[in-house]
């Protein structure tokens, strides 16, 4: 064992004796460990194992040094190993097994076996699971079912967090329109709430500019998104997610079945241009405030499991979204707050009159 410079081995001893007036075993053996100068000095790589026979206590003490070979649970289990030969009243093979297992394990290696090293590692918990499986098993169900309650709720967290930042976003955005009488490609995309390309395209040549898509019904989406939205619908499918008029693409747009080709373009390769500029005058982009309504369904219904959005969407249905949605979410969450505080308030007042009944006496 290394101390300083040198090596020494440990200075192990053993106390046996009858019984221990006034103190506990663990106290008596620290003491007695003090007083005998049990180890080196300076490396402090003693040990004691004390038995009081009648008393049917023992207890290992250990040094600094060689607590850092023997830990506290390779110790306890030692003493464990030997109650059947002290039960027994054998007290020289119980004196033997520990001293031998204590060499034999931890002091003749100069260190822990793997298991206790990684015991220590993990501040006991191993060992305890080992002598407690039963109890390991409940704690563990109860550590499981906190963590699970703790990651809903920090989930739910960070989905109201999202909810209430798109929630204002769109809020400001209806505010902002609505003063300088904007169109849709003013306003953000109805798919994914983003704000569009800026400044807004004027689809003079082509009906997808700088990213954002125009289509035959006049709203304006990011050319990503309308496409993604309708490609997921299939042919079936192919029509505007806010007004749901059918074939909205123009054709000649990025991404149309048409081709990826420009009216223009279209209209020369064909000789159609007559034709292909009158539809092109037909297209006029639509005002924001259908793509907002329809942005706040489908905000609505990707967070209606929160509390208060539901009452908040039925609220703004009821009243055609013309009042504050910020204030009309915080008003349906202060709502559903009371109710449940009501419902609970209701429940312990049944559970008091409940447990009076059965605490009631009588003939």
């Amino acid at each position: 064992f290394p101390c300083g410079e040198e090596f020494y081995g440990f200075d192990f001893r053993v106390a046996l004796l009858e019984t221990i007036i006034g103190e506990n075993v663990a106290d008596f053996g620290r003491g007695t460990f003090n007083r005998w100068g049990i180890g080196h000095p300076s490396c402090n790589n003693g040990l004691l194992l004390v038995l009081a026979r009648f008393d049917r206590q023992n207890y290992i003490v250990t040094g600094r040094g060689a607590r850092a070979v023997l830990t506290d649970n390779h110790a306890a289990d030692v003493l464990a190993s030997i109650r059947p030969e002290l039960r027994a009243g054998q007290y020289d093979a119980a004196i033997q097994k520990a001293v031998a297992r204590v060499i034999d394990e931890a002091l003749q290696h100069g260190q822990p076996p793997a298991f206790y090293q990684f015991d220590h590692a993990f501040l006991g918990l191993p060992c305890f699971v080992c002598r407690n499986p039963a109890l390991s098993i409940v704690l563990g169900a109860i550590v499981s079912y906190m963590a699970v309650l703790a990651t809903l709720k920090y989930r739910i967290a960070r989905r109201r967090v999202a909810f209430e930042r798109k929630l204002k976003r769109l809020q400001d955005a209806r505010v902002a329109l609505g003063k300088r009488g904007a169109d849709s490609r003013d306003g953000p995309c109805p798919i994914c709430l983003e704000q569009l390309p800026q400044p807004p395209p004027q689809f003079a040549a082509q009906h997808t500019e700088n990213g954002a898509e125009l289509l035959h019904c006049g709203h304006v989406f990011h050319h990503a998104c309308i496409d993604q939205w309708l490609r997921k619908g299939g042919q079936q499918a192919q029509a505007c997610p806010v007004c749901r008029r059918r074939d909205a693409r123009v054709p000649g747009a990025l991404g149309s079945s048409a081709g990826e080709h420009s009216l223009s373009e279209r209209a020369d390769r064909f000789g159609r241009t007559e034709r292909l500029d009158r539809m092109d005058r037909v297209v006029r982009v639509a005002d924001a405030s259908d793509g907002l309504h329809f942005a706040m369904q489908r905000l609505s219904e990707e967070f209606v499991d929160l509390p208060g959005v539901h009452r908040m969407r039925a609220a703004l249905q009821a009243a055609g979204y013309a009042h504050d949605w910020v204030e009309v979410y915080y008003e349906s969450v202060a709502s559903h707050m009371r109710e449940e505080a009501a419902e609970a308030a209701a429940r312990a007042i049944e559970a008091h009159r409940a447990a009076e009944a059965r605490g009631s006496g009588g003939w």
